[in-house]
């Protein structure tokens, strides 16, 4: 399931300015839009576009012509490999120089009818239970721009601490509200006064995207993270858009089961690497350093995390 001469947030002008505005990337220019070029925290070398999200809809309709010649651009480029992100075109299906990964998918839920419809049609009748609970904690529930960053911040640096991973900078955030304009908004939910739940929302070809989002693990059981999307979902029908776009999943986390409850169809995300090397073995992530990083990080002081963060996040693009 795909939407037909569609341009992703990652493929914008606007989040080209996000991304030389908060770290000086060294980016070079390709028929196929701009290749950021960063090095692993061990070392290696590497090269990929829509750094820090998704995939690119730009390889739709590539030739085997055309993949020699980005192989001969990574050539150039001198980097050990190279990450495609798409959801369009497998490229090892095209040219023996590139092997590709499945784990993953996006989610794409289609808005048509309004939020009643998809309420009742769509919406899984467990998932609806959930959310009805979440209803219940009678949350108050804020949309906004930069009066809303602090707290979103707060909610995004905690969860993602909490979950071994480092995040951006309030600057990065910043830059996609000034960016994409009025394309980009801020939702945070609040829990007597606390901010518990947030998601910066990217609006691009009818369908609105979530790229950051995060609840509080303290309030897991509130199903609280259910409003966060049910409260999407009704903002994107009100502005008339065509999908949500619920974002990236690994098909064995439980997070994939969830946004196919909603009723999203899941659409396969191909990310073809080049290596330089020629080795068919992809590139590996979840190795021991990474497990014993993610468990550091953990207990890492928040205040020191959101200090490193954005130097070890701007490497993995």
């Amino acid at each position: 399931m795909s939407i037909e001469g569609e341009q992703y947030p990652g493929d914008t002008g606007a989040w080209l300015s996000v991304v030389s505005e908060t770290y000086s990337l060294d980016s070079h220019e390709s028929s196929y839009g701009h290749f950021y070029r960063s090095s692993e925290i061990l070392g290696k070398s590497y090269a990929t576009v829509a750094p820090f999200l998704t995939d690119s809809a730009r390889f739709q309709g590539i030739l085997e012509d055309d993949t020699n010649r980005l192989t001969a651009f990574f050539e150039e480029l001198e980097v050990d490999y190279a990450l495609i992100k798409s959801r369009h075109c497998d490229l090892s299906k095209i040219s023996i120089h590139f092997d590709t990964e499945y784990n993953y998918s996006t989610f794409l839920l289609n808005l048509a009818g309004g939020p009643d419809y998809v309420w009742t049609n769509r919406v899984s009748s467990k998932t609806r239970n959930q959310t009805r609970k979440g209803l219940k904690q009678n949350a108050l529930v804020k949309w906004g721009r930069e009066e809303l960053l602090a707290d979103f911040f707060d909610v995004v640096s905690r969860a993602w601490r909490d979950l071994g991973t480092p995040t951006h900078s309030p600057l990065f955030y910043r830059n996609i509200l000034k960016s994409f304009g009025e394309g980009a908004e801020l939702i945070v939910i609040y829990m007597d006064n606390t901010a518990v739940s947030a998601a910066i929302c990217l609006i691009e070809n009818d369908t609105i995207y979530h790229p950051y989002a995060a609840t509080l693990k303290s309030v897991r059981g509130s199903s609280i993270n259910n409003v966060l999307y049910w409260e999407i979902i009704k903002y994107g029908c009100k502005r008339g858009l065509k999908y949500f776009d619920l974002g990236r999943s690994h098909c064995s986390q439980g997070t994939y089961r969830f946004k196919a409850s909603w009723g999203a169809k899941a659409v396969p995300l191909f990310y073809s690497y080049w290596q330089k090397d020629h080795s068919r073995k992809l590139p590996v992530l979840d190795t021991p350093f990474y497990r014993m990083a993610c468990a550091g990080w953990k207990r890492t002081p928040l205040w020191v995390a959101n200090r490193l963060g954005p130097h070890l996040i701007r490497k993995v693009l």
